[in-house]
């Protein structure tokens, strides 16, 4: 009896020792609820264990256990967030960034030998501490039904919060919530499980509006709901009829009947932004009209996510890959599919491989007549954006009214000499005092700043600069430097939990530049309507979640671990921690948040927007 509670001693040791430096790791944060689940799995291992009376059983579940932290920490230096079932399974094209992933793995080869040195005495004490014998099986499995009942218990009187225990673990997909309060094999576990059976119905208290609008001065249509036996349809009906719309405003119809150029760039952030390094994009923002308070929120695919939220305003779902689940949806609010309806010819252009991410599917469905990448005939790979310019400028140039977008790659991780871009313009910075990494991060930026000033060369020799209007802003931070390093350039504290995430966006054109900037805080999820509204397209704002920037009323900017930021409050999800001042308490606020990321959630799997255009309105489609 002693070996064998030495062994299951060995067995909780080896979890509670992964899960404990992985949860202090991220959050420096432990709860009740991790050692109580580590007890359980524990308890379950020494069962199988002695059902099978083989040693391996053991030897096979440590090994998975060790893969799924090894993998998991790595991934999560890469992208802040853990490996869900539906990424695992159509991401391995995160494979192709391998320099990426060992470069990674050897910064933090002390952490992960740790993972492997508890491994291998683990295994060898395992080793010494067991054999043959016969176990009360029934005691056992009596005691790992206590266990979970106490657990579970403890989980269900919990249910007075919207992100209360009870409605974290059985009704929603929030993986740095999950994380936080039951450690990574729990949520790893619950992500499975709703990814194979589903989700229970969790819905939320929808504030009911009964305001009208007037059509002459908000962002809305004369859309008619029909009743559905869907009752995740019903809720994003009421869910719709009840929000606020935006208004029109001083700014609404601008631009309208101008070419757009769109850039998404890839790991862009205002800290590369110098007169004399990069000076075309100095042009750009110091005369285009910038968003001071633009916030860069990271979601757990990237830079995937961070196309998903700036291309149909609705935010990405922690239970599957949006950019690729919303390839085989109807999306009439997306930029390419927009500027089609208005007759526009439509282009879409990435200087990487043009099947990464499923864009060879993504794109077309988004409205782009044309997209070209590396591999169906755009360019070699260069990973140049100034190549990409290059290759690309002659199919629009010559077009009455064109719609452009560039998929930036030249500002991807790592910053070392092993990326070729980064390499290529590193002599240039060789006389400032920066570290190697911000050396190398800048290089990459100065092949962005060649594609911004090429196109202005090429734009205004063909009398068009005026007729054009860019617009740029960055997919999500430049998560290849750590906090010391982007604090090199930046002035803002990086080593903040919010303004790590600080950047800025911008909208060029001289109808616009006059405004010179907006300081109302806000996102990449809020550029499409922005847009809508600036070009003066007739949508229903109600549609989208995020809200036209320049409309009345401060915004705010939403994080992917749900963390908010306004000009008056800032609010911290995982402790539920609220500072300053709102016109909303903090528990109306967290109702907001969880309604915007669930009815997205369901738009995305019900293929709303399908449903809706086929219902008779007076949108004109």
């Amino acid at each position: 009896m002693k070996r064998e509670f030495k062994t299951i001693v060995i067995i909780f040791m080896f979890i509670f020792l992964f899960e404990l430096f992985y949860s202090v790791f991220l959050y420096k944060h432990f709860t009740f609820y991790i050692f109580s689940f580590t007890l359980l799995y524990s308890l379950i291992i020494y069962l199988l264990y002695k059902i099978f009376n083989k040693k391996w059983i053991i030897y096979i579940c440590f090994s998975i256990i060790l893969l799924m932290f090894l993998s998991n920490f790595v991934y999560y230096s890469l992208y802040n967030n853990i490996i869900t079932l539906d990424v695992f399974l159509k991401s391995f094209s995160v494979l192709s960034f391998g320099k990426n992933i060992l470069n990674i793995i050897f910064n933090n080869i002390f952490y992960l030998l740790c993972f492997i040195i508890i491994f291998i005495i683990s295994i060898i004490l395992i080793n010494k501490n067991t054999y043959d014998f016969v176990i009360n099986k029934t005691k056992l499995i009596c005691i790992i039904l206590i266990v979970y009942i106490i657990s579970m218990s403890m989980i269900l009187i919990d249910n007075k919060d919207i992100y209360s225990n009870k409605k974290l673990y059985f009704n929603m997909n929030y993986t740095s919530k999950t994380l936080y309060n039951y450690g990574l094999l729990t949520s790893i576990r619950l992500d499975t499980e709703k990814y194979l059976f589903g989700y229970n119905s969790c819905t939320s208290k929808i504030k009911v509006n009964n305001n009208t609008y007037s059509k002459d001065e908000y962002n809305i249509l004369n859309t008619k709901f029909k009743e559905s036996d869907n009752s995740e349809i019903n809720e994003i009906n009421d869910y719709i009829k009840n929000s606020i719309p935006s208004s029109k405003n001083i700014y609404t119809g601008v631009l309208k009947d101008k070419n757009l150029i769109f850039i998404l760039a890839e790991s862009f952030n205002t800290i590369s932004i110098n007169k004399e390094i990069t000076p075309n994009l100095y042009r750009l923002f110091s005369e285009g009209f910038t968003f001071n308070n633009y916030y860069n929120p990271l979601y757990p695919v990237s830079t995937a996510d961070g196309q998903y939220l700036t291309d149909i305003s609705l935010f990405p779902s922690d239970a599957v890959h949006s950019l690729q689940k919303v390839n085989n949806n109807y999306i009439p609010y997306s930029l390419g599919n927009v500027f089609k309806s208005m007759n526009y010819k439509t282009y879409s252009f990435h200087d990487y491989d043009y099947k990464y991410y499923g864009r060879d599917k993504y794109y077309p469905n988004m409205g782009y007549d044309t997209f070209l990448g590396v591999g169906n005939g755009l360019m070699k790979d260069t990973r140049s954006d100034y190549d990409m310019a290059k290759s690309s400028i002659n199919y629009y140039i010559n077009d009455s009214k064109f719609l452009v977008y560039y998929l930036t790659i030249s500002g991807h991780a790592l910053y070392n000499s092993d990326n070729k871009i980064a390499k290529k313009n590193y002599d240039k910075l060789k006389n400032y005092n920066y570290s190697d990494s911000v050396k190398y991060y800048m290089s990459t930026q100065i092949e962005l700043d060649k594609m911004i000033g090429y196109l202005f060369l090429n734009l205004e020799e063909k009398g068009i600069l005026d007729d054009t209007v860019i617009v740029l802003l960055p997919d999500h931070i430049p998560y290849g430097l750590n906090e010391k390093e982007m604090n090199e350039l930046s002035k803002y504290n990086v080593f903040d939990e919010f303004e790590k995430y600080h950047s800025s966006m911008v909208i060029y054109n001289k109808e616009i530049n006059k405004y010179h900037q907006s300081n109302n805080y806000c996102s990449n999820i809020d550029m499409l309507p922005t847009l809508l509204n600036l070009f003066g397209y007739d949508f229903d704002s109600r549609l989208l979640m995020g809200r036209d920037i320049l409309s009345s009323g401060d915004g705010y900017a939403v994080f992917g671990n749900r963390n908010v930021i306004s000009r008056d409050y800032r609010y911290i999800s995982l402790d539920g921690i609220f500072e300053g001042k709102s016109n909303i308490s903090s528990d109306e606020l967290k109702n907001e948040i969880y309604l915007k990321h669930r009815i997205s959630r369901l738009i995305l799997e019900n293929d709303y927007y399908k449903y809706l255009w086929e219902v008779k309105n007076d949108w004109g489609f």
